[in-house]
């Protein structure tokens, strides 16, 4: 696909900038209520959660192998009509209005929109399903003759990894007639690669230590409700 010069990327975290608090957190929660894990396993999880969340971990691959376990044996329908309660049931009124309001607006100039996230696939599927946008970077998981194997396929997007990957993204899909003009939206200092690698680079709803960082850096902050 050949794009016009004038054309800007945007690149959109997901969790806690588009959407209020931790997606794969609130899946875990939504799981436990409907049946589908057994309560013992809260406990580790959402202490691993609690470290990633204060910066301790800085590899969340093990709370995305726990996720991917879930869903061994599932075919893909049944993954789609989970993920699709679940989205309305636990997402869709935690979405920050001011984030849709500017997804639209790009959309209206013609931009391009990229979700960028750890986030499982299917959980992005939803999102772009639902914000009608038509391109996602995520963790993918594994599915084998239309049946989830219960383990990851993708490699986890962790700091660097997502700035390696948007570039990749642009590289593999889109030949440019000049470079585009890159925007990044992130909340978390863990995309601070990709937030530098950007042209445009806007923190949303920063914690202390972000917010040190893009006041140095001079990088635009914005507070999304």
């Amino acid at each position: 696909m050949i794009i016009n010069g004038k054309k800007k990327v945007i690149f959109f975290d997901i969790d806690n900038t588009i959407v209020n608090g931790y997606t794969q957190k609130k899946l875990i929660i939504y799981l436990y209520k409907n049946g589908y894990i057994h309560f013992m396993s809260l406990p580790l999880v959402f202490f691993w959660f609690f470290l990633y969340k204060i910066g301790v971990i800085k590899n969340i691959e093990f709370g995305l192998k726990y996720l991917a376990s879930i869903f061994a044996g599932w075919n893909d329908c049944e993954v789609y009509s989970l993920m699709n309660k679940f989205f309305f049931a636990e997402i869709k009124n935690d979405l920050f209005q001011d984030a849709i309001l500017l997804i639209n607006k790009y959309k209206q100039q013609g931009d391009i929109i990229v979700l960028i996230s750890n986030v499982i696939h299917p959980i992005a599927e939803q999102f772009c399903r639902f914000l009608h946008i038509d391109f996602y970077i995520s963790t993918v998981l594994d599915i084998k003759n239309n049946v989830y194997s219960g383990e990851l396929k993708s490699v986890v997007l962790n700091g660097g990894d997502k700035m390696l990957a948007a570039g990749k993204f642009l590289h593999n899909n889109f030949r440019f007639k000049h470079r585009p003009l890159v925007h990044v939206y992130s909340d978390h200092y863990s995309d601070f690669e990709l937030l530098n690698w950007a042209d445009i680079p806007i923190v949303v709803n920063p914690k202390k230590k972000m917010l040190s960082v893009s006041i140095n850096r001079k990088w635009r902050i914005l507070n999304f409700t």
